[in-house]
């Protein structure tokens, strides 16, 4: 088995494949943000945390870590859908006892 350095025709690109388990646990407010663990299909993800624009508008942050730089690099990456973004955070808030 090897690759192909052939050239591919353009594909159309196709939505991506819905998460078929998603849990939220962990749930913690710090004095540093909200953090909390995500499962997806199995896989726990350590270091989410709920950002804030300043338009005062929340978002779903995963792990990053800040290199020689001083950027800050993901290590996990995905993006997240409106519907998966608002799950979450509604998931974060219901944990954290928050209407």
């Amino acid at each position: 088995m090897g690759f192909s350095t052939k050239k591919k025709t353009k594909e159309k690109k196709e939505e991506p494949e819905k998460f078929a388990e998603m849990e939220v646990k962990n749930v913690r407010d710090t004095d540093y943000g909200v953090f909390f663990s995500l499962t997806i299909n199995g896989v726990d993800i350590n270091g989410c945390k709920v950002g804030e624009t300043k338009n005062e508008e929340y978002f779903v942050s995963l792990p990053s870590r800040k290199g020689k730089d001083e950027k800050y690099y993901s290590i996990v990456y995905y993006k997240f859908s409106e519907a998966e973004t608002e799950w979450i955070l509604n998931q974060v808030k219901e944990k954290l006892g928050v209407k």
